[in-house]
């Protein structure tokens, strides 16, 4: 349920920052940013722990790939 709402999060939480706010509420999009990038992270070491074959599956690349990306919705790369 939490990995869900992040996702979402992920998915729309960069538009919605520039379509609802201004400038002066970056930093704490960024912890925000930074807290799904983390969970995230940590959802790919646990299965790399816990799912056989994990490692090297087209699986593990696309979470690496999509959770890479969203460092750059972080307002300090993005400018």
């Amino acid at each position: 349920m939490i990995i869900t709402l992040l996702t979402i999060y992920a998915l729309f939480g960069a538009d919605i920052k520039l379509w609802a706010f201004n400038a002066s509420v970056d930093p704490i999009f960024d912890v925000i940013h930074l807290i799904v990038f983390g969970t995230f992270t940590l959802e790919i070491l646990i299965s790399l722990i816990a799912v056989p074959n994990y490692c090297g599956s087209f699986f593990f690349y696309l979470d690496i790939i999509s959770t890479m990306s969203l460092l750059l919705d972080l307002s300090f790369v993005d400018d």
